[in-house]
């Protein structure tokens, strides 16, 4: 009974110290943790406020490099000035995707018909889906003139006409043409609203954030709008098409006769492709892309030029046409145009600055087997976009590495990172991987493992737990066997008492 009440006592004695115990532990843990938290947080922030005194990096839309604010006239001397009377302008290194001028570029602008890029695109990619072909004939219904005013632009489509997807692609993009808008907008989705809703979709997949669509044409709507950076975005997922590319570089197309019409001859309403229209406004380097004019929008064009491999996109909204003392109308929008495609090719040049079989520094390594440390190299080339007169040198490389990574380690694997910096601004970051494998040490790795055992504040605890129990364990032992002794003496004495009275 005694002993029962005993285990009772050391049961209870124990688990009052578990209690007592580990909260203490776990308030430990919880401390060491809110310090460590603290002294990390305390890290970063004292980093992002060095850096933010030292690095900024400069962030834009959907994944595009910084604007080239590099340009200084110390770097520069010899620079294209570049004048915009339009309300926004952007003009984008589409090898490097860096923006190498922006003025208003997320600014709120009606698109007027460059919004048929969208339009194109979207039956570029129904085509891809094998939903429709170029030869895929489509009849001309009522529902594709329903919109269109007798002013508007337009290749008189008419009612029952049959024309197929590739030539209206052609009236589309090279004249301009509104019922070819609907009508293919028609045929994609079945109805021209149900388009329009893909439009929106399209837009917001594509990175647009400023964007909205109500037809597939352009003609004007309060609630049609975009900016240069969406029509940037939508220019360059159209341009992924040779098709597209083929059509709206092409100065002038004869639609062939159909059932309800004589051939038409389309002329390009983009006046940088050719002189066979309108003389004075061509650029030899350019290979399209699309106009677009209403009242509200004012002149408005998104264009492409090629030289010497690279390619720049152009996008200049608000333009406003004037009529010179000599009779003839002024539309800047082209010559502003061809200002900023000689601004990119002339002030910028695109240079590798970072390869990706540089080594750039080691790692230590823990817990390796044959190496303590790894090299590391860029994960890939870094080619940034540079103003005549700087180079690769004027650019500091600033490393975030951790101080070491464990074991094991594979080619590969990204250890850290590197920025790029001119002047207190990130103009470019690449991962930093390491270059060969790194197996684990398996007796580093166990000892690693026991030692990171025995430093758990739980297994402390348990340990100095167990430790009581076995020492209540010995003296209850030791009691126990007391206690026999003693009993077997009684035992014994009381048995001679009894033999002592049998003998009398």
């Amino acid at each position: 009974m005694k002993t029962q009440k005993f285990l009772t006592f050391f049961l209870t004695l124990s688990l009052l110290l578990s209690s007592v115990l580990l909260p203490v532990c776990a308030t430990t843990v919880t401390t060491e943790s809110a310090t460590a938290e603290t002294e990390t947080s305390e890290t970063a922030e004292t980093s992002e406020e060095s850096d933010a005194a030292e690095v900024s990096t400069v962030s834009t839309a959907s994944g595009l490099n910084p604007i080239s604010s590099i340009l200084t006239a110390d770097t520069a001397t010899d620079s294209i000035e570049v004048s915009i009377t339009g309300t926004a302008a952007l003009l984008v290194d589409e090898n490097t995707r860096t923006i190498l001028y922006a003025e208003n570029e997320t600014a709120t602008v009606y698109p007027a018909s460059t919004t048929k890029i969208m339009t194109a695109l979207l039956v570029l990619e129904a085509i891809d889906r094998g939903e429709l072909s170029l030869d895929t004939v489509v009849t001309i219904t009522d529902e594709a003139n329903a919109d269109i005013g007798s002013d508007s632009s337009t290749q008189n489509l008419t009612t029952g006409e049959e024309i197929t997807v590739e030539n209206l692609l052609y009236c589309l993009l090279v004249a301009s043409a509104n019922e070819s808008a609907n009508a293919l907008a028609i045929a994609v989705s079945g109805s021209v609203s149900s388009f329009v809703e893909l439009m929106n979709q399209r837009a917001e997949e594509l990175g647009c954030t400023g964007t909205h669509f109500v037809n597939p044409h352009g003609l004007h709507d309060t609630n049609h709008y975009t900016t240069c950076i969406d029509l940037y975005l939508i220019t360059e997922a159209a341009w992924q098409y040779e098709e597209f590319q083929t059509i709206v570089g092409t100065d002038e197309y004869y639609v062939p006769a159909t059932n309800l019409s004589e051939e038409r001859h389309l002329y390009n309403t983009n006046l940088l492709l050719s002189e066979k229209k309108t003389a004075g406004y061509s650029y030899t380097y350019a290979i399209g892309v699309k106009t677009g004019t209403t009242y509200a929008a004012g002149s408005c064009l998104v264009a492409a030029a090629e030289y010497e491999g690279r390619l720049l996109f152009s996008v200049e909204m608000g333009c406003t046409n004037y009529t010179a003392e000599s009779g003839d109308v002024i539309r800047p929008v082209y010559t502003e145009t061809a200002q900023l495609f000689r601004h990119g090719f002339v002030d910028f040049y695109a240079l590798t600055v970072v390869e990706s079989d540089e080594l750039i520094t080691q790692v230590d390594v823990t817990l390796g087997k044959d190496a303590d440390y790894v090299l590391v190299s860029p994960a890939n080339d870094v080619t940034i976009e540079l103003v005549k007169g700087l180079s690769a040198s004027d650019f500091d490389r600033v490393y975030n590495l951790p101080d070491s990574v464990t074991a094991p380690i594979s080619t590969g694997d990204v250890v850290g990172t590197m920025d790029l910096v001119y002047k207190g601004t990130v103009y470019a970051s690449v991962d930093l991987v390491a270059i060969s494998d790194v197996e684990v040490s398996v007796s580093e790795q166990a000892g690693a493992m026991v030692q990171n055992f025995f430093q758990s504040p739980l297994v402390r605890v348990m340990l100095v737990v167990l430790c009581v129990l076995i020492l209540l364990l010995v003296v209850l032992l030791a009691s126990s066997l007391t206690r026999r002794n003693r009993e077997r003496n009684q035992g014994r004495r009381v048995n001679r008492n009894n033999g002592g009275k049998r003998k009398r």
